[in-house]
């Protein structure tokens, strides 16, 4: 049985994504951060790690038996969304990402972006990704 890692399952887009997989009966590891996004992630039918990008160490072993990985976790962000606290949030999820990409190594690996954009500004936002 192939085994696919998603963080984020538990989010529009994962469920969606955890849905099909499990429809082509592929085994699905998948991150949560709570207890009930834990029971959501049973309830999708995927087997949760209890954790998040912050604590790789804890589930690696587990995390090495998946044949690709769908990054699908963003920084939680809750108004009023203050400049400061958007760039830690940016840069702790560029952390995560970079943890999970070093622990994929040489599998596949699908991320999903967002971007914040502050005031208001005459040319389109970047993707910036160096700054990280």
């Amino acid at each position: 049985m192939r085994t696919v890692l998603v963080t984020g399952a538990t989010g529009l887009v994962g469920r969606a994504l955890v849905a099909r997989l499990r429809a082509d009966d592929v085994r699905v590891l998948a991150t949560a951060r709570t207890l009930e996004a834990e029971r959501a992630v049973r309830d999708l039918g995927a087997e949760p790690l209890y954790t998040d990008l912050a604590n790789l160490g804890s589930w690696r072993r587990e995390a090495e038996e998946a044949e690709a990985v769908v990054h699908l976790a963003l920084p939680r962000l809750r108004p009023p969304l203050r400049r400061g606290a958007a760039r830690r949030r940016a840069a702790e999820a560029a952390t995560g990402a970079r943890a999970l990409r070093e622990l994929a190594g040489d599998r596949p690996v699908v991320m999903l972006s967002s971007g914040l954009r502050y005031g208001s500004r005459s040319t389109p936002a970047a993707d910036d990704s160096s700054r990280f």
